[in-house]
């Protein structure tokens, strides 16, 4: 409790005091009421979420009722002919008969197709078709093709393998006829179970549409009717139905609810779904409630609580201008008198609170800070009369040094001496020294780029291979970049001056030495590697022998006292025998 209370205590510290109070006030009158209209909104949201499951079941149950009777009528009159023997005997001996007897059968399969189904306007045609594809309908035919064979009808052999009626929504297989129907079909056959015929009945969408509208009461609800996939065949709103179409078949045809009630998106948004299945089709009712009619009661009453909110907020910051303004004005002041460098400056406050007491400390520390400068002033004066002197003595002692100028003016003038005489070795040499001290010089700065560095380097080694026959092999690996960080002056010059020295005695053969500089975060690491390096570790394993590495041990201090501990030269052995600089990047000039 104790940590929580500091955390929530640093954190208002971080916000200035106007704000702090205004804050806290804020606070303590807006979230009460924000609490209790937000459990409000939360109850009446599910309220109305109950009602409108009771209501989408009564809506759903109704619509199944109304569309099982619809089609009820249907297949009975389907399990009518499907079992009347004078027709099947019909279909079965037509093919067989002669011209008379075929003039009867059809005459009497037309009277009996008229007199069932004339009367309904909601058929738009019937088809009985004969076990050798003799069909005989009425309007119109249905399907197309043979009833074996090659180029026989699909709608034909479905309906041979199915003897209960089964229930589709696609068009017909007469190419006049684009418009989708509700097609009916189903096998005949006799008490014996021999083939009699097939039977093909197109059903009208208009109706079961007209059901769909009808029975959405409510403008802000929507009845859909899906056959036993999940594909929808008709619904009560003319929008597309292509965006509800993937979760209808993943929600319904899967059967993933336990129940008959889950949530899916349409065009329009998130909606609740509620759905029955009618028993005889296998088809589904769908009755679609959008979640913006259930969020509409929600949102006035959320509406109301924020105007409330608001109108309390007001208030709060009006009172908490006036409770800050009385806190804050003693200590602007203060802010004030301490921008400003006049420290004798009194600051005046009439009042007798806390802040009284601050502004008359303030005021104590001014004056005692006044005196103790002038102390300080006067110990200065006498410290400067010390340092004049002692800087008397310095300049005396750095006349008697070598001018630099004067060094670099007589390597100009050995340059060109060997130039005339056309010695370009002495030339050479001459420009690599001068080089070599005017990077150690580097007019007195104690910063240079890992290119000036390197350059610096490549001329120490240039000068010892004229002495040993170029015996010395330098390789560099830089990472892109690298040459321009800032680093120490005379960082690797004296690592490699401690490895050519030392293995000079070591071997008479050529010394190799590695350089890969690259950077990793704020930090440069220069890896020194090869058999120079090898050599040189071998001589000094111990630590103790260590002590002899003068220019290595003296770059590894100059490294730690600049930068600090964590950087600085590390020798490592195995496996591959390194000496490892680490240096951090700095963006300071060179």
């Amino acid at each position: 409790m104790n940590q929580l209370q500091q955390c929530f205590l640093s954190m208002l510290r971080r916000l200035g005091i106007k704000r702090r109070l205004s804050i806290c006030l804020v606070a303590a009158s807006v979230l009460p009421i924000l609490l209790i209209g937000t459990i409000g909104a939360a109850n009446a949201y599910a309220r109305m979420k109950d009602n409108a499951i009771v209501y989408s079941e009564r809506i759903t149950a109704q619509t199944i009722q109304l569309i099982s009777g619809y089609f009820d009528g249907y297949i009975n009159q389907i399990n009518t002919i499907a079992t009347d023997p004078a027709i099947l005997n019909d279909l079965m001996n037509y093919d067989d008969s002669d011209w008379d007897e075929k003039e009867l059968i059809e005459n009497r399969m037309r009277l009996m197709l008229g007199c069932i189904f004339g009367f309904d306007p909601e058929i738009e045609t019937v088809e009985l078709c004969t076990p050798y594809g003799t069909r005989f309908y009425f309007t119109s035919p249905i399907s197309s093709g043979n009833l074996h064979g090659e180029g026989s009808s699909r709608m034909l052999a479905q309906s041979l393998l199915q003897d209960e009626i089964t229930w589709s929504v696609s068009k017909k297989e007469i190419l006049s006829d684009d418009k989708t129907y509700i097609i009916l079909q189903k096998r005949l056959s006799d008490k014996s179970g021999k083939l009699a015929g097939v039977f093909l009945m197109a059903l009208s969408r208009e109706f079961v549409e007209q059901v769909c509208v009808k029975n959405a009461a409510d403008a802000n609800m929507e009845i859909l009717l899906t056959d036993d996939q999940g594909v929808i065949i008709s619904r009560s709103d003319d929008k597309e139905t292509h965006t509800l179409q993937a979760a209808l078949r993943d929600e319904i045809a899967a059967e993933k609810n336990a129940g008959n009630f889950f949530v899916t998106n349409t065009k329009e948004g998130k909606a609740m779904a509620f759905y029955g299945i009618i028993p005889r089709m296998k088809w589904r009712v769908v009755n679609l409630i959008p979640y913006t009619y259930l969020m509409g009661g929600i949102l006035r009453k959320l509406f109301l609580t924020a105007l409330v909110v608001g109108l309390l907020a007001l208030l709060a910051l009006f009172l908490s201008s006036i409770v800050t303004s009385s806190l804050v004005e003693p200590v602007n002041k203060l802010m004030i008198a301490m921008q400003h460098d006049n420290i004798k400056a009194v600051v005046s406050d009439n009042a007798e609170d806390e802040h009284a007491l601050l502004i008359d400390g303030y005021n104590r520390m001014n004056r005692e800070l006044d005196r103790t400068i002038n102390e300080v002033y006067a110990m200065r004066l006498k410290e400067s009369e010390l340092n004049f002197l002692k800087r008397e003595a310095e300049l005396s002692a750095l006349q008697q040094q070598i001018n630099p100028h004067f060094l670099y003016n007589t390597l100009e003038s050995v340059y060109w001496d060997g130039q005339l005489d056309g010695d370009e070795e002495i030339s050479e040499m001459v420009t690599a020294l001068g080089n070599y001290f005017r990077a150690i010089i580097n007019k007195g700065r104690e910063k240079i780029s890992v290119e000036q560095e390197i350059e610096s380097v490549n001329n120490y080694i240039f000068l010892q291979n004229k002495r040993f026959n170029k015996r010395i092999h330098c390789k560099w690996n830089l990472q892109p970049l690298v040459a321009k960080c800032v680093v120490m002056k005379l960082v690797l010059q004296p690592v490699i001056e401690d490895i050519i020295s030392n293995c000079f005695d070591l071997t008479s053969g050529a010394i190799n030495i590695d350089m890969a500089i690259q950077q990793k975060e704020n930090d440069l690491h220069i890896s020194i590697t090869g058999s120079g390096v090898e050599l040189l570790l071998n001589r000094y394993i111990s630590a103790d022998e260590s002590k002899y590495l003068h220019g290595i041990k003296n770059a590894d201090q100059r490294l730690r006292l600049y930068y600090g501990e964590m950087y600085g030269v590390k020798i490592i052995r195995r496996p591959t025998a390194e000496i490892h600089l680490l240096i951090p990047v700095k963006g300071d000039e060179a």
